[in-house]
């Protein structure tokens, strides 16, 4: 299945990432590195715009897989952020995890928590099930109260062990959400 437009409440449009939105994730990572780097956390501070390059690619050859889902977060002016369903997964009984990245001058204005409600009414749509991962950095706090009132809406569950999740080289511990999807429980 591709990836489809999608309405978020408060006016914003989630569309299925191009190779033309490069431009706009280079000026989102060149206005805050280090949000990039915790969105993208694989990304190394050198060649950044070719790796950006590379994940766009990847990304837009993958479109009708059903294994990936990637969106830019729009309002009327431009782009405000990305979200994401991948297939990074650290739980075999996931099929997706979730992702995003807010533009640093629309943090705090529930641009994420309007995002994941469209890609989770999108998800209940197709009445796919699944479990979807949510891993944050415990020093990550936006991130883990954004994961918890998932959890609190879309009924998930925060598991209470950290997980290691292996970046160039280094093994980081995250908490781990799980939001089950077209029925059962996480």
């Amino acid at each position: 299945m591709r990836t489809p437009v999608l309405e978020a409440s408060g006016g914003l449009v989630l569309h299925p990432v191009t190779l033309g939105d490069l431009s706009e994730f280079l000026a989102m990572y060149n206005e805050a590195p280090v949000d990039g780097r915790t969105a993208l956390p694989w990304l190394y501070p050198h060649q950044v715009a070719e790796q950006i390059g590379d994940m766009v690619r990847d990304i837009v050859q993958a479109d009708d897989e059903d294994r990936i889902h990637f969106w830019c977060i729009r309002d009327a002016d431009r782009t405000v952020g990305t979200i994401a369903l991948g297939d990074e997964l650290q739980l075999d009984v996931s099929r997706w995890s979730l992702g995003y990245w807010i533009r640093a001058d629309r943090q705090g204005q529930r641009v994420a928590t309007r995002a994941i409600d469209a890609v989770f009414e999108w998800l209940h749509a197709r009445d796919v099930e699944a479990v979807v991962e949510v891993a944050v950095h415990p020093h990550n706090t936006p991130g883990l109260a954004t994961a918890r009132a998932l959890c609190n809406r879309w009924g998930g569950t925060p598991l209470d062990d950290f997980v290691g999740i292996d970046f160039g080289g280094r093994t980081i511990p995250h908490h781990l959400h799980l939001v089950q999807v077209g029925g059962g429980d996480a």
